[in-house]
């Protein structure tokens, strides 16, 4: 299996050229995909992964500023302090984003496919800047933020009916990467897929000659590529039912703001007037000698000042959780 045979797609379409290739599995194809080898180790990014939909509704509505500060919840967690450091940008059939440990364990099967001679077919999907602007799944050409969840979720939607197809359902696994660029040029975004099998299932070529004998059968079927091509198009298009969804997030999200924004604002006035009572209440049973006028005194006269003094440092460390562990020790 010395050679590579690769292909694309029947026809002509300007917003997607899809491209296939396999030979020999290899394991460092999943370095390759992240980022070509480290040869451009931002070309793939976690946090280039916005809501590009979400965002332009927000906009026109004029909630922009609330929506991206606060609402976009299922893309703000996987960006939070601590999170993102342990986050690739690699994504599988079960997950967005795998961990360095999952992907760890990912190359570590590579590695016993490419032990076992098993092959690997790689595929290539180059979207046009035209279509991914027109689908709201990128918000422009100059900016060039993206959308990534939607495209991930196309491509987890229509590969298992691709393997299902090819006989490779119950055997073969894969991965991919978001390129945010190509390899020459600032655009150009295209998706790296790679399949493989870790003990390989796929049917055998029996030639009358002998020749291929005993070697998986190698590219995909052409008919099978362009129903790919087809469903996964249909996929990521935008739907009504996409933008009436959006929408309903939008205004629950920026009503639970309001909502939250306004006990917060009645607590305070609870907590301010509570806390003013306290510092009244401590300062008319505070002892008539001023150097008895410490935390730590033990002295009877200022039991009861250091009592209310405790629930005035208790009543601002629930009303402001960030500050209870430092409050805690100040208090020690």
């Amino acid at each position: 299996m010395n050679k590579v045979f690769s292909h694309s797609l029947k026809g002509t379409n300007p917003d997607i050229i899809i491209k296939q290739k396999f030979d020999k599995c290899r394991p460092t194809y999943v370095n390759y995909t992240l980022n070509h080898s480290g040869r451009d180790e931002d070309i793939s990014s976690v946090r280039n992964d916005q809501d590009i939909l979400g965002q332009e509704i927000a906009k026109e509505r004029g909630h922009y500023a609330d929506y991206v500060d606060y609402g976009n919840k299922e893309y703000q967690t996987k960006l939070e302090k601590g999170v993102i450091s342990n986050l690739t940008s690699t994504f599988t059939q079960n997950s967005f984003n795998l961990n360095h440990d999952e992907l760890n364990e990912l190359k570590e099967r590579v590695n016993n496919a490419a032990h076992n001679k098993n092959i690997m077919w790689k595929t290539v999907v180059s979207l046009s800047d035209d279509f991914l602007i027109r689908e709201k799944i990128m918000d422009n050409a100059i900016d060039r933020n993206l959308d990534q969840r939607r495209l991930k979720k196309a491509v987890q939607k229509v590969m298992p009916n691709l393997l299902k197809k090819e006989g490779l359902n119950d055997s073969a696994e894969w991965w991919g990467n978001i390129h945010l660029r190509g390899d020459e040029n600032d655009k150009h975004v295209h998706i790296h897929l790679a399949t493989f099998e870790e003990i390989s299932k796929r049917q055998k070529w029996q030639s009358q000659n002998g020749y291929k004998r005993n070697q998986p059968k190698g590219v995909f079927k052409q008919k099978n590529l362009d129903s790919f091509k087809k469903e996964f198009l249909k996929e990521s298009e935008l739907k009504h039912s996409m933008v009436i969804e959006k929408e309903l997030l939008i205004e629950r999200q920026i009503s639970e703001r309001k909502i939250i924004d306004r006990l917060r604002q009645n607590k305070e006035k609870v907590l301010f007037k509570e806390q003013t009572n306290l510092l009244n209440a401590i300062y008319n049973v505070l002892p008539d000698n001023q150097k008895e006028w410490r935390a730590k005194s033990n002295a009877v006269t200022m039991k009861t000042a250091n009592s209310l003094a405790d629930k005035f440092i208790d009543n601002f460390l629930t009303a402001d959780p960030v500050a209870m562990e430092s409050g805690e020790k100040l208090k020690k």
